[in-house]
């Protein structure tokens, strides 16, 4: 599987595998319907994953965010953010409409006291 992204990822950045784009972008429907070789060996040049290694955490080293990556999670949060305020003023004038008039006194349309 590993084998048939890799190779029908469309290159982006410099030629190869580079920093910010890997080996390039997922191109889905090819990887799905391209004829890809079979591989004996990991695409990826990491040597075969045996079981005590497969449920290995991942070391902190090896884990890093692009700034593209950085700046969605940020932005997500905005909008996270502005929904759960939005969802606030909203609950506010709803009760406030249902708590009825103040002072105990009904007004109709017409302006005159019920009394």
């Amino acid at each position: 599987m590993v084998n048939r992204l890799v190779a029908t990822a469309d290159d982006a950045g410099p030629p190869g595998r580079d920093e910010e784009y890997g080996f390039g972008r997922l191109d889905i429907v090819k990887a799905l319907t391209a004829d890809v070789p079979h591989v004996d060996r990991n695409p990826l040049g990491y040597p075969d994953a045996t079981p005590s290694t497969a449920a290995a955490a991942p070391s902190h080293d090896s884990f890093r965010l692009s700034g593209t990556t950085i700046a969605l999670l940020v932005g997500l949060a905005v909008l996270a953010l502005l929904v759960l305020v939005a969802l606030v003023v909203v609950m506010l004038v709803v009760l406030r409409r249902r708590s009825g008039p103040r002072g105990g006194v009904a007004v109709p349309p017409g302006g005159t006291p019920y009394r």
